[in-house]
């Protein structure tokens, strides 16, 4: 009996050479248009990341050479949150799916964003509110699409330990910014939830600032960092209730309360690992179009 198209082969099958046959070459050249759709998608979806970067970079140019001009600053963030919006909900086979809300005129405060899984986690978190700066990696700023676009959006590193960027947060929190933060440090190459690191929760306590814990789900299954491929699944993006300075639930001190929080990340990823029945995803299946079930 021929195997399915996508089933894996016994040993028995391979010792008796069995790829050679008709069904066999049916399933490898589905494979193989498979994979070209994927990397045609994920051709399109760099190729829509360098115009939206070169839609921002002369607002991004105007913004850095303005630095005190505050109310055109506001308009770019604006512009650039709508373009972080359009970008995700136009990739093929991506549905942005966000669970909660998060108004303008909330106040200030940390953002404790995971899992971090992937590229499309910045413009997926920066799409929920246009006043929001980002903690990343020291390259970011440096990088020459969009490196100058992430400086005018308020992006900044840390490369020396969070203690010497106390005074950069505050000064983002005081101009009316949340400042989002990935507490697992780099993008997971496995797809799992992986330690949290204290800086964060050090930062909130020295400021004496409110959290405001983001899940985010679906994004390592879109685009990993492992390959420049691009699958069909949805991205979750869940605003979580606020953890205030004052909740001793998790704890007392940014130690306690990077244990807890974490904890809290896990229960929140196994709650949607539970629902991945609900979900149709491409990752082992790219050939097929998917949809989520209804």
């Amino acid at each position: 009996m021929q195997p399915e198209c996508g089933d894996a082969l016994t040993k028995e099958q391979v010792m008796k050479k069995d790829l050679g046959t008709e069904g066999n070459r049916d399933c490898q050249g589905k494979r193989f248009w498979g994979n070209v759709l994927i990397w045609m998608r994920g051709g399109a979806v760099l190729t829509k990341i360098v115009l939206l970067c070169i839609f921002l970079m002369p607002w991004a140019l105007v913004v850095l050479a303005l630095p005190n001009a505050e109310r055109f600053r506001n308009a770019f963030c604006r512009i650039s949150s709508k373009g972080m919006g359009w970008f995700i909900s136009h990739i093929n086979g991506a549905k942005l799916v966000v669970k909660g809300k998060i108004d303008d005129e909330d106040e200030a405060c940390l953002w404790v964003v995971a899992q971090h899984a992937s590229l499309l986690d910045v413009p997926a978190v920066m799409e929920l509110r246009p006043k929001v700066a980002v903690m990343a990696k020291k390259y970011v700023s440096h990088n020459l699409l969009y490196g100058m676009t992430a400086k005018a959006l308020g992006m900044f590193s840390v490369s020396d330990g969070y203690e010497n960027v106390v005074d950069e947060v505050e000064k983002f929190i005081k101009n009316g910014y949340c400042v989002a933060i990935f507490p697992e440090g780099s993008r997971t190459k496995d797809g799992e939830l992986h330690r949290f690191h204290k800086g964060a929760f050090y930062i909130a306590e020295k400021l004496g600032l409110t959290i405001q814990p983001i899940f985010i789900y679906g994004t390592f299954n879109v685009l990993n960092r492992n390959e420049f491929k691009l699958y069909s699944h949805p991205i979750y993006v869940e605003v979580m209730d606020k953890i205030t300075k004052d909740d001793m639930r998790f704890g007392k001190d940014y130690r306690s309360r990077t244990k807890a929080v974490e904890l809290l990340f896990r229960e929140k990823m196994a709650e949607y690992k539970n629902k991945e029945t609900n979900m149709v995803s491409s990752v082992n299946s790219p050939f097929i179009e998917n949809k989520l079930k209804k």
